[in-house]
């Protein structure tokens, strides 16, 4: 529920309270960052985050809102998102849905409210590790001791929850101007094993 408490808290005790946006519930995942200022929505659907929750260190996201052209993946992959702030009022041409939104229709935790850069120094000083996102549980000891007890990211195979079970042929769409394909003589066949849609639409765009 928007606005809602949201708990972080750290496998070493480190805990952070901000307020969920998105689905609400509870997940243990490894906490990792990314840097951009932009991207957001690639991020949230690009196959090499999975089982990950990612803190973006700039400070306002969501204000372009979201669209179906920016995917890496038929859907998302991240455990969760973790933002300093979220755009109140989203405005861009292209946008069809708000962040909080497209989190709540693919069923993903947000919480925004926190010093995001705070936590990933803590992170980057101390490595990456495991945590726990809960807008239902809020007690430090419970949390943490749920945190231990989760699957670490070393050694699992991440790879069937990527992939693709079917053979399937890219659509050759571009978000600017279709290209000319009636010259192309150069055909692609690319294994799936969580490739980011960006490479096919690049691979596409010059007549793949």
């Amino acid at each position: 529920m928007l606005g809602e408490k949201a708990t972080l808290l750290l496998e070493d005790g480190t805990a952070f309270v901000g307020r969920s946006f998105g689905y609400p519930g509870e997940i243990c995942a490894e906490v990792v960052f990314n840097t951009a200022m932009t991207g957001y929505q690639e991020i949230a659907t690009d196959p090499s985050y999975a089982g990950q929750m990612v803190t973006m260190t700039y400070p306002l996201i969501g204000n372009y809102g979201v669209n179906r052209l920016d995917t890496e993946s038929d859907r998302v992959y991240i455990a969760a998102m973790i933002i300093r702030e979220r755009a109140r009022l989203p405005s861009n041409w292209r946008m069809e849905q708000p962040i909080e939104d497209y989190f709540v229709r693919h069923r993903v935790i947000g919480m925004e409210g926190i010093d995001t850069r705070a936590l990933v120094r803590h992170i980057r000083y101390r490595g990456v590790m495991r945590g726990i996102l809960s807008t239902e549980d809020h007690d430090t000891e419970s949390l943490r001791h749920k945190a231990l007890a989760s699957p670490e990211m070393i050694g699992r195979d991440l790879v069937p929850e990527v992939t693709t079970p079917v053979t399937y042929e890219f659509p050759r769409l571009s978000t600017v101007e279709p290209p000319d394909f009636s010259q192309a003589t150069l055909r692609v066949v690319a294994f799936d094993f969580g490739i980011k849609e960006n490479i096919l639409r690049q691979m596409a765009g010059i007549g793949a």
